[in-house]
């Protein structure tokens, strides 16, 4: 028996080792081989933590690498690379939904590609945890054709019910294929839009049947807009325009300044107050903030023209540009210091665009709201009719009914029948009233 070893007792003695602090070179060769029948050896010697160092720096490219460098252990490199890209995935997320707003179909490329790389994108925020459903997708994908086929975005956006995704994208392949051709592929009518039916060989006589269709001109149902009265009687006062604007339509403004292209969303029709006409809507397209409530500014400056034209062929003029403020919450205020004023627009607007520039990020975009964050400032938009809608704070709004005075010819005019104006004027010169 070896001096330097000790054995607690004959039957273990292959079980136990002691090291008497002499005759290393002996021990050595024991435990060796003690940890190899374990499979621990491996443990030991180090060479089992290199086989994963070795594994995670295989599998990065040349710039993790030289972020890793520094460092010898594998779990010293997975908590760097842990710390590096789970602190960038809320930037990507809304890198990723702005590249997915603002992607812009060029004219002449490939429609196919286009709709690949906007599923990509749907699929790459899925993947980060936002979604984006179809219909939303199809929203997106109509605004950026709209510059390459303004007519069937036009019509896609008119139907009732919406188009679906699929719908969108076969209809839009199509254009592409007519455009290519030089070629309008002409469509089925449907039998219920067929002014007559019959078989070829009988003389019926002709008989006008009830149009279901809806007019794109007056929005009503039972004629065509080439037939429209409204759309005669418009022409005949001169007045061009696509359509009859309706409460909540919102146009397509275009800038004539070469410095300041983009469109802004609003309309300038004569309708009755909007629900959301005090609120500000968010619009991933706009160039500027732009509103036609005067009262909100409290500095307004005069500056030079600005012509832009709607979607009706309609132009409006801004010729000021002043700072507005915009009360959030109880304890945060939002500074617009350029915004644009446009009178007898119905609509304020506040672009997607600036806030990005001015620091904001996407917290939240989904069917539901979007909500924009900048320090502890947080911008709530709800979705309301199609739109992303803010409305002001509401201890901030004071809100006063005011009545009107009735004119006292017109209370005249009811106390006495609905008598005409001239018989009245009349009677109050000759003193009977």
């Amino acid at each position: 028996m070896s001096p330097t070893i000790t054995h607690a007792k004959k039957e273990d003695k292959s079980n136990f080792l002691t090291f008497d602090r002499g005759k290393f070179n002996i021990y050595k060769v024991r435990i060796q081989a003690k940890l190899r029948g374990k499979g621990l050896w491996t443990v030991v010697s180090g060479e089992y933590t290199r086989r994963a160092f070795d594994i995670l720096v295989n599998s990065l490219d040349d710039d993790n690498l030289a972020y890793v460098s520094h460092v010898t252990t594998s779990k010293e490199v997975w908590d760097m690379l842990v710390t590096r890209y789970e602190a960038r995935t809320y930037a990507d997320v809304s890198h990723v939904i702005h590249e997915l707003h603002t992607k812009v179909y060029a004219a002449g490329s490939s429609m196919q590609k286009h709709v690949t790389d906007m599923r990509g994108l749907q699929q790459k925020l899925l993947l980060m945890g936002s979604r984006v459903d179809d219909d939303m997708l199809g929203r997106i994908l109509l605004t950026s054709v709209k510059e390459a086929f303004p007519t069937t975005v036009e019509i896609l956006r008119s139907r009732e019910p919406s188009p679906t995704l699929d719908q969108i994208t076969n209809r839009l392949l199509a254009k592409e294929d007519e455009m290519k051709s030089g070629t309008t592929t002409k469509r089925m009518a449907d039998d219920e839009q067929l002014l007559y039916t019959g078989k070829p060989d009988k003389n019926r006589p002709f008989k006008k049947q009830v149009v279901k269709d809806k007019c794109h001109y007056c929005h009503k149902i039972g004629h065509h807009a080439f037939e429209c009265r409204f759309k005669k009687r418009d022409l005949a006062k001169g007045i061009s325009r696509k359509c009859i604007p309706i409460e909540d339509q919102i146009n397509i403004l275009k800038h004539d300044d070469d410095a300041d292209e983009g469109f802004i969303l609003a309309t300038t029709d004569d309708s009755p107050r909007s629900d959301i006409e005090d609120a500000w809507i968010l619009d991933s397209a706009c160039t500027a903030d732009v509103t036609g409530n005067k009262a909100l500014f409290t500095k307004l400056a005069r500056t030079q023209p600005s012509t832009m034209q709607l979607a009706d062929n309609s132009t409006v003029q801004s010729m000021h540009v002043g700072l507005l403020s915009i009360q959030v919450d109880k304890g945060h205020s939002l500074d617009r210091p350029n915004a644009k004023f446009v009178p007898n627009l119905k609509k304020n607007l506040i672009a997607l665009r600036l806030l990005l520039k001015d620091g904001f990020e996407i917290a939240k975009w989904d069917i539901d709201a979007a909500i924009l964050i900048r320090d502890t400032c947080v911008l709530r938009f709800t979705h309301h009719r199609g739109l992303y809608v803010m409305r002001p704070y509401a201890d901030q709004i004071n809100s006063c009914l005011v009545r009107q005075a009735t004119p006292k010819l017109v209370q005249w005019h009811m106390r006495l029948a609905h008598l005409n104006f001239g018989a009245i004027k009349q009677a109050a010169r000759d003193g009977v009233m």
